[in-house]
């Protein structure tokens, strides 16, 4: 017997046989208690008639018990019938309780693994929701950094670590004549024909593996090259092939980034849009930095929160670039930018604003938490190593920590504070986390910068303005003329005429520099307008422009109508902007530059050292290009000071570009200066004063 089938039928055996019997009772009942009357009534004194209705009294009690034997007799065989059966259950009652308790245990370990299958499915439901967040915000990160490609004006391809395109610009698309549904997912090398400019056939020389070479020295400063490319229809361009890895917080490389702009110089229309990152680190510039650091301000003030900014700037950049050159001042800017990189969360934003200094802003940060940021940051510079020429350099560097919050100033006195603070910091050995505001620079020495913009105004109204120059030589006298470069004085109370040094970082501090600029400006084309000789005795009459001057949206449109008032001499006006102001604010010189050069005048790069120069040549496309004076300095006895102005010349002279070189300070040097290959000569070795002294 199958005692797992058959012990729900058990348990249906008792009340069945209780039911037979009370239905049998029920039959039983009436012929019953009628033989019993029969029976009774005489015994107790009745009589009993013979008959009834016909039927006689024997008749009647046998009747009775034939009936009550008839209902009887089948029940109680049933009944014999299923208590033999029942007897055999009980023979098995023993496996049946061993049966339930297998069935009990079956049950327990069914519902334990229901428990697990449970868990196992919530785990996976949450791995399911990980991996969705995940997946959104991979999208949202690829939509980004495809909003962003597509947004550049510059030619700008990203590839992944295996070289193959998972992004490409509309430059790029346009420049190479493939669409861009045709770029993705193919190799770089496949796309883009470029092929090696000296070889003498160069349709036979491709250039290969940029994208994985670059990938290959993700540790390695952006490499640059020349190269010819050749689009879908045959056409071929110079370019300019600028490559560098892209690499994670851990510094492994997982992609590259690869822009190329080409070089019309031959004719056609240059791509003249700007970079809006930092040629050489890679970092946003000084218009994105100023930007964000206004919104954390309008934030803190509406919202109460607070933020920090990090002011960075290397100690001793000046002396590597003396020491060593400007590749090696370059390589230390791309290390610190690589660091500051790496040694912040993602939450932090980076900023090269000017050579040599760097931004960080820290968005909803604690005091604590910003301070241990930037003394973590300080110490993975200082225990950074950057060997150069087998020649370790040190990359200490001091760091001005100042909050955000709803009582800041504007920007500028944002700047002017931290600006304060960093110099605070280097007086006191440099190589440090400053955190305290010094004294000059509460709301008093604010006051002083006014007051010296209030000054100024003062004593150029009352004509006590001063114009001074100094003459620029040609080293060919035959086919070049002389130059001219303009400087502005003021007379004091005492008589003194003060130079701009006093001066010009207050009005810098306060976007005051333009009035000072346009004062130059509007007395050199006054000289040019009462001295008609100068137009052909001088090729050009040189005017300093500060970088605050060039932040000024105005301050372009107030240029232009003084020009366009003074056109026929508008050719011989020369804008200086320093090489350091024209890497930080790429985008801002590049439109004045053109806007200047539409108009007829001219542009030179200043005090040029090397570092960003090759972007400033591509981007701006200066007509001149001036050699700083400590660099022509060195160059007097070292040899490696003497190759980089070389290479600044000649740079230059690919360029169509004019090379200065400034601060010839004896004689004795001219002659070894210009067998470096510049085209003119500065210095008050050469002459102290010029025509203009007004």
């Amino acid at each position: 017997m199958d005692v797992a089938n058959k012990a729900p039928s058990a348990n249906l055996h008792v009340p069945t046989t209780l039911g037979m019997w009370t239905s049998a009772l029920k039959i039983a009942l009436l012929p019953g208690l009628a033989l019993m009357c029969l029976i009774a009534a005489p015994l107790a004194g009745y009589q009993i008639p013979g008959e009834i209705r016909g039927v006689s009294v024997h008749t009647a009690i046998t009747l009775g018990l034939a009936a009550l034997l008839f209902a009887l007799v089948p029940m109680i065989w049933r009944s014999g019938y299923r208590h033999a059966d029942h007897g055999e259950e009980h023979v098995d009652a023993s496996s049946l309780l061993e049966a339930n308790k297998q069935l009990h245990l079956t049950r327990y370990q069914l519902q334990k693994r229901g428990k697990e299958l449970d868990e196992a499915i919530g785990q996976l439901k949450a791995q399911r929701q990980d991996m969705s967040r995940i997946s959104v915000a991979a999208r949202r990160s690829m939509a980004l950094a495809g909003v962003t490609i597509n947004s550049s004006g510059e030619a700008v391809v990203v590839t992944d670590i295996h070289g193959v395109i998972r992004g490409i610009s509309p430059a790029a698309t346009q420049l190479c004549g493939i669409h861009r549904d045709d770029a993705i997912g193919s190799a770089f090398d496949e796309v883009m024909q470029l092929f090696d400019p000296g070889a003498a056939r160069p349709e036979q020389h491709p250039v290969k593996r940029i994208a994985l070479r670059a990938i290959d020295a993700a540790d390695a400063a952006p490499h640059l090259e020349n190269c010819v490319l050749r689009d879908r229809i045959g056409k071929s361009y110079s370019v300019l092939v600028t490559s560098m890895a892209v690499t994670d917080k851990e510094g492994t490389a997982v992609g590259a980034y690869i822009k190329m702009e080409r070089d019309d110089q031959a004719g056609g229309a240059p791509m003249r849009i700007p970079s809006q990152l930092d040629p050489i680190t890679g970092l946003a510039t000084r218009d994105a930095f100023t930007r964000q650091l206004d919104d954390l301000l309008r934030t803190a003030r509406i919202k109460s929160g607070e933020h920090h900014l990090m002011l960075l700037t290397p100690d001793n950049l000046d002396f590597i670039s003396d020491r060593h050159g400007y590749q090696a001042a370059e390589q230390v800017l791309w290390q610190i930018a690589e660091t500051c990189r790496a040694s912040t969360d993602d939450n932090a934003q980076c900023f090269a604003i000017s050579a040599g200094r760097f931004a960080l802003l820290l968005p909803d940060s604690l005091d604590g938490d910003a301070r241990n940021c930037a003394e973590n940051l300080r110490q993975e510079l200082q225990q950074a190593t950057l060997t150069w020429r087998n020649e370790n350099l040190e990359l200490n560097a001091t760091i001005a920590l100042l909050p955000l919050n709803g009582d800041s100033p504007s920007v500028n006195g944002v700047m002017e504070l931290a600006e304060a603070m960093l110099r605070a910091g280097r007086r006191a050995g440099g190589n440090r986390v400053h955190t305290s505001v010094p004294a000059q620079t509460t709301s008093e020495s604010r006051f002083d910068d006014r007051g010296w913009a209030e000054w100024l105004q003062q004593r150029l109204g009352a004509g006590l303005g001063h114009l001074m120059s100094q003459e620029i030589l040609p080293v060919d006298t035959q086919n070049h003329r002389r130059s001219v470069e303009c400087y502005m004085r003021i007379e004091d109370a005492d008589g003194v005429w003060v130079s701009p040094r006093s001066f010009l970082p207050a009005l810098g501090r306060i976007g005051e520099t333009a009035m000072m600029d346009l004062w130059v400006l509007d007395q050199v084309l006054e000289q040019l307008a009462d001295n008609p000789n100068f137009a052909t005795e001088y090729a050009s009459f040189s005017i300093n422009i500060a970088a605050a001057s060039l932040q000024d949206t105005t301050f372009a449109l107030r240029v232009s109508e003084r020009l366009n008032r003074h056109a026929a001499h508008a050719a011989q006006v020369c804008f200086e902007i320093a090489e350091n102001t024209a890497t930080s604010m790429l985008r801002e010189v590049a439109q004045f530059v053109e806007t200047v050069q539409n108009l007829g005048a001219r542009v030179a790069i200043d005090q040029a050292r090397g570092v960003g120069f090759a972007q400033l040549l591509q981007s701006c496309r200066p007509n001149a290009v001036k050699v700083d004076a400590t660099l022509i300095c060195s160059a007097t006895h070292d040899d490696l000071a003497q190759a980089q102005v070389r290479w600044i010349a000649q740079s230059a002279h690919l360029r169509g570009v004019e090379c200065t070189a400034c601060g010839i300070e004896d004689a004795a040097w001219i002659e070894g200066i210009k067998a470096l290959g510049v085209d003119h000569l500065q210095g008050s070795g050469l002459n102290k004063m010029g025509p203009l002294m007004v």
